[in-house]
């Protein structure tokens, strides 16, 4: 049986997980189990240091065995989604699945990029290595070590201005001549509409009830670093999850969060840094009429 293919490939920290969740409700779609399988990067090929570096690895698909394992949840479901948002920046990702779309076992293949404001992108994603406990430095220094963390394998979620460098990526995946689709991270704002028209795009009848949007992977930190400590420890995150049923943990951790959670805010010299490192990538998104920069309220202020 072939199967179609749609690659969510990013951008990071732009709703992919939500939008792949709600993908994942329609009965003839089938959503990676792991969301990011990362199978077309060359990224089982590194090595891999730094914060976390062991556990990105050690989740890495290598084989096409196992990629296939990732959909066997809903084998028969026509379209599998891939929502890999390193796909859009790893370089020889695109050949790899221009090369795949062209395989035998390959039926039509959709490329989906969501592109949030590149500063806003960068900042969410720092604060996401805050939430996770895994940066101690201040953006500024991140930014200022990037380049070097890179060298030294630190995973890409510290490539802050690497993955918010739309404009060269893209002209990467246009060149492949893969069916290319751009999305304004606004859109999935009103994802009732922007889910229908996905399914549109995948030749897919709506559902009669769609999915209900929620957030997922949502960046933040804490108030107290000790706080932050606690809820991250492994013992109390399984004695949480024996306590409260599923269908109520997203509702306890959003209430909790507005108790203990707070938002990292960037000083005007962090945020000129980053304007400054990716000011080139900006001026050529906004020169691209099929580049949607309407959002871009940061960037181009």
């Amino acid at each position: 049986m072939k199967h179609n293919y749609l690659f969510l490939i990013g951008a990071a920290k732009s709703a992919t997980t939500s939008v792949a969740a709600m993908l994942s409700t329609h009965p003839d779609v089938a959503v990676a189990a792991s969301k990011e399988p990362c199978f077309f990067t060359d990224f089982a090929a590194r090595d891999w240091s730094g914060p976390s570096g062991d556990a990105f690895s050690a989740r890495l698909v290598r084989s096409l065995g196992d990629y296939d394992s990732e959909f066997a949840a809903n084998p028969d479901a026509s379209w599998r989604v891939d929502a890999s948002t390193d796909y859009l920046s790893c370089p020889v990702s695109p050949q790899r699945i221009a090369e795949f779309a062209a395989s035998e076992r390959v039926g039509r293949v959709i490329v989906m990029a969501i592109l949030r404001d590149p500063l806003q992108r960068a900042l969410s994603e720092y604060q996401h290595t805050l939430r996770d406990g895994h940066e101690t430095l201040s953006l500024r220094e991140s930014l200022d070590l990037e380049a070097t963390r890179r060298e030294d394998g630190f995973q890409p979620l510290f490539w802050h201005v690497e993955r918010s460098s739309y404009a060269t990526h893209i002209a990467r995946w246009r060149s492949t001549g893969l069916d290319l689709n751009l999305f304004g991270y606004e859109a999935v704002s009103t994802p009732d509409t922007f889910i229908r028209d996905v399914f549109k795009l995948m030749d897919l009848a709506p559902l009669e009830a769609m999915p209900k949007a929620e957030t997922k992977n949502r960046s933040y930190t804490y108030k107290n670093p000790i706080i932050g400590q606690i809820m991250r420890h492994g013992a109390v995150l399984r004695a949480a999850r024996g306590i409260v049923p599923k269908q109520f943990r997203a509702g306890v951790k959003d209430a909790l969060l507005r108790v203990v959670g707070a938002k990292y805010t960037p000083g005007p010299d962090e945020i000129a840094l980053l304007r400054e490192a990716l000011q080139s990538e900006i001026d050529a998104c906004v020169q691209d009429p099929a580049i949607p920069t309407d959002g871009w309220t940061l960037s181009k202020a």
